[in-house]
């Protein structure tokens, strides 16, 4: 699993939004943790840029949630977001992970690995602060 203890940490306003989200997740605890895409080097950033975690709505089928991101330590990025928080328009990947055992609550210092995995998706983002303004992702849409 990636190790989200290292970086440094830089909560936001943005919000991210799972709809369509399979029963198996309902009332579950998932965690989602967000990649760039780097233009320069046509790949997805080795590091991940935000996490969010929350349990899923499974009545509706739904999980939402703010962004924390994360950057490297005294990184350009890093002494950006002290400024301002904010993530630019366009390709992201997402990775789900899904408590479907309980394991957090057993141990609420249990790392959710490749076990919990459900997968990831692809999507693009416009960035908008406030719950009104939520980046959607479908659900249905992430794959193993």
């Amino acid at each position: 699993m990636i190790d989200l203890a290292a970086p440094e940490k830089f909560g936001t306003d943005l919000w991210l939004k799972f709809t369509n989200c399979p029963p198996d997740w309902a009332d579950k605890f998932l965690l989602v943790v967000v990649f760039a895409w780097d233009a320069k080097t046509k790949a997805w950033e080795t590091s991940p840029i935000a996490v969010s975690d929350r349990v899923v709505f499974g009545k509706g089928k739904l999980w939402q949630h703010t962004l924390t991101l994360l950057a490297e330590k005294d990184s350009a990025r890093a002494k950006a977001w002290r400024t301002k928080t904010a993530l630019p328009d366009g390709k992201y990947f997402a990775k789900a992970y899904v408590d479907a055992d309980g394991k957090l609550a057993k141990d609420w210092k249990a790392v959710l690995g490749e076990t919990e995995f459900a997968g990831g998706v692809e999507f693009q983002a416009k960035w908008k602060e406030g719950y009104g303004s939520m980046t959607g992702v479908d659900a249905a849409k992430v794959k193993k």
